[in-house]
């Protein structure tokens, strides 16, 4: 029987490989561009995460690199973007991971010191909280070094395009009517039970508004057309009872928050 452990195995391995030796040694692949490219789109979508996390990664190895021909990435841009789209939604293993009740700060009074204004601290007491804030930074720090998935590497590699000004165009043409149908998306991908009749739901949203942050990298004039409705439902989703929705809305307000200023 075949062994199919074995063939993600070498599969890793492999996108490794290519990976590794792709910004020096890319003419050997020459004849081989578009099985290259394939691969790492058929690895991007395996079901297991730790080869769909290193294929994720060939993306924007592959865009950040001057020498590297843009016009053979933009070819594969209707088949990549669906798939970083569907990469950037939270999966069931993930979303085990949250505590609902835990990470819902919308009934939790805010505190005293969080609210104060800090020149109304002392010196003592701002030092204090400098230095645990510092420390609090890199602790967050090294838990999202360990907590890399693919979801991250998806939003990553979108946010790696888009920074490629000769793809930026073309990226937008193709991902755009994917994220709106996503934004406007009622099919609720998973349902999680926290306590008895009570529910929590993630959706293609929340995946969208991932996006719409990541294709602000650069800035927000990639969108800019679209940001006199895109903001209003922004920040309705702002208000949105699920934290996950809620908190990317926050994000991806933020990233378009400039544009405020462009406005009368």
């Amino acid at each position: 029987m075949k062994d199919a452990n074995a063939d993600t195995n070498v599969q890793i391995m492999l996108c490794d490989t290519i990976i590794v030796t792709m910004n020096e040694y890319w003419d050997l692949y020459d004849d081989s561009v578009p099985d290259v490219f394939k691969f790492m789109l058929h690895c991007t979508k395996s079901k297991d995460e730790q080869l769909a996390m290193e294929a994720v990664e060939f993306w924007p190895y592959y865009v950040v690199d001057p020498n590297k021909d843009k016009l053979v990435f933009q070819d594969y841009l209707s088949d990549l973007c669906p798939v970083l789209l569907q990469r950037m939604r939270y999966t069931p293993a993930l979303l085990e991971l949250i505590d609902w009740e835990k990470d819902d700060c919308s009934k939790a009074p805010d505190k005293e010191e969080d609210v104060m204004p800090l020149h109304y601290q002392s010196r003592t007491e701002n030092q204090s909280r400098t230095e645990k804030s510092d420390s609090i930074l890199e602790q967050d720090a090294d838990d999202d070094e360990t907590k890399w998935n693919i979801r991250k590497g998806a939003a990553g590699a979108l946010d790696c395009i888009t920074r490629c000004q000769e793809l930026t165009q073309p990226l937008l043409k193709q991902i755009g009517p994917l994220i709106v149908n996503f934004l406007g998306s009622s099919d609720y991908l998973f349902v999680y039970f926290v306590r008895k009749q009570h529910t929590k739901q993630t959706s293609n949203k929340e995946a969208g508004l991932l996006a719409v942050g990541a294709l602000c990298a650069t800035g927000y004039e990639l969108i800019t057309p679209q940001l006199p409705k895109m903001v209003p439902y922004m920040l309705m989703q702002m208000k949105d009872e699920n934290i996950l929705v809620c908190s990317i809305a926050c994000w991806a307000i933020s990233r378009v928050s400039l544009w405020f200023d462009t406005e009368d």
